[in-house]
Order: C-alpha cells, then sequence, then structure tokens
C-alpha cells in the first residue's frame, strides 16, 4: 500500500494545506465556543479537534522535513488509506460541530444576540458606568458621536457632559449634520447591586420641524392680534369720538334752547318773572356743571375727580368703596358714564345729598352698586334716555345693568376687565 513518503511533493503540500485549514476552522469554532458561551461538550470537542489538527500538521512537516534528507520516520511509513481516513473523520468531526455551533447561537440568546439586536434599534443607546467606561455602545450612538466629535464614544460621562453643552427649554435637541435632529435623555438604573447610566437618543426631526413651525406661526399670529388690538383701540376711539361729538351737537342744542328760555324771562316785567329767573339759574348750574364734568379729554384719575367737584357743586357727595380701576381705560370710561348717569337722576329726580358707589372685583369682572339718599320711587324706574343709552354702552362691553326700585333706587352693573391691573384704592 502506498504510503506518506512515496507520494509526490505536490500531494505532500496539498495534504499539507487542508491541515492548515482545519485546524483554521478548529481554532474559529474554539473562539465560536468561548464567545457564545456553548454548552461544554463543543467547547471540549473543539479544543480536541485544534490539538489533533495542530498535531497531524506537525507530523507532515516533520517528515517532509526527514525526507529531504534522507531519512524515514514512522509517520511516513504509515498508509495512505489510514491517514485519508484520519483526515476525512477530523475534517467531517469538525465540520458537523461548526455546524451546531452556528445552529445553538440561532437558537439561543447570547451576549452577541443581545448586541446584534440593540444594533438594530432605531434608538441610539449607550450604557456606562461610574467613571464613563462603557458596557455597551450600539450602532446608532456609535454613529451619532462619530457625527458629533469625530470619534466613537470612549467615555461616557465626557459625551453626556458634551451633550449637556446643547440643552435649552425643549432638553437636549442637537441637529446632526444633514439636518437631523435628535432629543438625548439619560437614566440611571440598577441592575443587581450595579448601578449604570444610560443615554437614549431618538430622533425627532419632523416633531421638531413641526413644533418650529408652529412657533413661528404663533409669533405670526401675536403680530396678527397685536395688530388687531391695534385696531380694536382705534374703533374704539372713532366710536368714542363720536359720542363726544353726539354731546356736544346735544349740549349745544341745549345751550341754545336755554339762551331762547333766558331771552323770553329777561324780556319780561321783573315782578312777572322772579320764579322763572329762579327756575332757569337752577337749569343754567345743572347744565353746565354736568357739561365741564363730561369733558373726556382730561385723565381717567382726573374725570373721577371733576365728578366729585360736580357732585359738589350740586350739594351732593360722592362716596366711593373699593378700588376705582383707573388703570383700565375701558372700565374706568364706562364707570364715569354709570356714575355721570347717577349723579343727574340723583340731582334731578332724588334730590339726593350724597351718592355711594360700591366697586368690587370678581374674578375677571367688577360688580359696582350705586344708590343714593334721595327720595324713594314711587313707581319702578322707566329708562329714560340716559338710563337707555347707558344699558346699551354697557351691554355693547360684554356686561350687564339691572335697576331696583325698591326698597330704594339701585343700579347694578357687572363689568368685564379690559384690564390686568385693578387700580388704586380711594
Amino acid at each position: 500500500m502506498m504510503t506518506f513518503h512515496e507520494l509526490s511533493g505536490f500531494v505532500q503540500g496539498l495534504c499539507q494545506t487542508c491541515m492548515t485549514l482545519l485546524v483554521i476552522l478548529s481554532m474559529i469554532s474554539l473562539i465560536f465556543a468561548l464567545s457564545t458561551r456553548a454548552k461544554r461538550f463543543p467547547f471540549c470537542l473543539s479544543i480536541l479537534l485544534l490539538c489533533f489538527g495542530i498535531l497531524f500538521l506537525w507530523l507532515t512537516v516533520y517528515a517532509v522535513e526527514e525526507q529531504k534528507e534522507g531519512k524515514t520516520t514512522w509517520f511516513g511509513q504509515i498508509p495512505m488509506v489510514v491517514l485519508a481516513i484520519l483526515f476525512f473523520t477530523d475534517a467531517s468531526i469538525s465540520i458537523v460541530n461548526f455546524i451546531g455551533l452556528i445552529h445553538w447561537k440561532n437558537n439561543h440568546i447570547t451576549l452577541h444576540s443581545v448586541k446584534e439586536s440593540m444594533d438594530l434599534l432605531p434608538t441610539a443607546l449607550c450604557y456606562y458606568v461610574a467613571g464613563g467606561m462603557t458596557a455597551l455602545v450600539n450602532q446608532k450612538m456609535t454613529k451619532l458621536s462619530l457625527a458629533l466629535t469625530g470619534q466613537e464614544v470612549l467615555n461616557g460621562e465626557q459625551f453626556w457632559d458634551l451633550l449637556k453643552k446643547y440643552k435649552n427649554e425643549e432638553g437636549i435637541v442637537v441637529e446632526i449634520p444633514g439636518g437631523a435632529f435628535y432629543s438625548f435623555s439619560q437614566k440611571r438604573l440598577t441592575v443587581g447591586n450595579r448601578e449604570l447610566y444610560e443615554i437614549i437618543a431618538m430622533d425627532v426631526t419632523a416633531s421638531y420641524q413641526l413644533s418650529q413651525k408652529l412657533k413661528e406661526e404663533n409669533e405670526h399670529l401675536e403680530q396678527m392680534n397685536e395688530r388687531m388690538r391695534k385696531y380694536n383701540q382705534d374703533v374704539e376711539m372713532a366710536a368714542r369720538e363720536k359720542k363726544i361729538l353726539a354731546a356736544k351737537v346735544h349740549i349745544h342744542d341745549n345751550i341754545g334752547h336755554l339762551l331762547l328760555s333766558a331771552k323770553r324771562v329777561l324780556s319780561m316785567p321783573a315782578g312777572d318773572a322772579k320764579q322763572e329767573r329762579e327756575q332757569l339759574l337752577r337749569v343754567w348750574q345743572q347744565d353746565t356743571t354736568l357739561f365741564i364734568s363730561n369733558q373726556e379729554e382730561q385723565c381717567c384719575g382726573g374725570r373721577f375727580l371733576d365728578l366729585e367737584t360736580a357732585a359738589a357743586s350740586l350739594g351732593i357727595k360722592i362716596d366711593y368703596c373699593g378700588h376705582l380701576p383707573v388703570k383700565d381705560r375701558r372700565a374706568s370710561d364706562t364707570l364715569s358714564l354709570i356714575v355721570h348717569e347717577c349723579l343727574t337722576n340723583a340731582f334731578s329726580h332724588a334730590q339726593a345729598t350724597r351718592l355711594e358707589v360700591c366697586l368690587e372685583e370678581a374674578g375677571e369682572c367688577y360688580n359696582i352698586n350705586c344708590t343714593n339718599n334721595g327720595k324713594r320711587p314711587e313707581e319702578p324706574v322707566k329708562e329714560g334716555g340716559g338710563l337707555s343709552s347707558l344699558r346699551n354702552h354697557i351691554e355693547e362691553e360684554g356686561g350687564m345693568m339691572s335697576i331696583t326700585s325698591y326698597p330704594a333706587f339701585k343700579l347694578s352693573v357687572t363689568l368685564p376687565k379690559g384690564s390686568d391691573e385693578f387700580g388704586k384704592k380711594i
């Protein structure tokens, strides 16, 4: 039977190459068994196959070298049939062992399985212990670190300190080269008796861009609201000027009638017109005083002082309780109209000497109550031109007005606020 020494040099070299490949396969199987923490049998079998392969390869090399020197060895005298059986047996067992390890890895959870599954996640993850030494970093976090720092995550604490520089009111949102936005957060975990720190990064490009767009639209709407507020103020000013003009026309007409009446009374004999002259004087005094107190050009606080001065000239004292909304222009204007109308009615119908105006803040509204110490109404008060105009104005401002006739006259108004500042106490 043909022995190893009887083979040609080419065939002997081919045998050595095949044995080298088997040794490499056995080494891969052993490393694979170590890394996957497979069962003990595949691990031990891999060691045995590796040792056998190295020994077989060494014997073939030794036999070839001895043959070159003209010597023979016991290995070179072994029939090739035996050597072929040993080689193919070793190759078959090595291949079956390697395939078995792969099958075991695919059907069992290993450290590599955890790493591979985390690499497939769309979320970037980094775990590290106190001091910064990383325990696990998936590929997504590695890519983000390379984009931000130019290197992989080598120290978790240093990487987190770098990320904190991007912190704003929305958290830590970082723009990655390419236009993507990622939100970073950190958690402290306890695994067994070991403390870990977790850094999570999520792609928030779509939501961040939407929030920025919403912010820009809100700013645009705020600008539009500001223009609308200015427009409303202009409309209110125009309406107020229109009312002032109507009041001036009305006062002008009243003064015209008074002048005609004065001319008629003055043309009468002195003895016959004494009573008419006294009545005419009271009317002149009343209209002149109310005209002065209704001037809109004066400031809010001055308007109330003028009303008190006008009331004093009519023999009426105004008592305020509560806070005057002097910094709330709309409420102040409406309140002055209310006091003006109540003062007119107290002088003309009730012959009162005291007018009480009580103001109370109730949430987003003012509660206003006006009473006097004059004659009580003999019948329910009917709203004439002054009270009807006052009600229309109050309802236009979003308020409500009610009148109580018994047991005494009382005008109650609920008025919404037009400013956040309530005013000063009188």
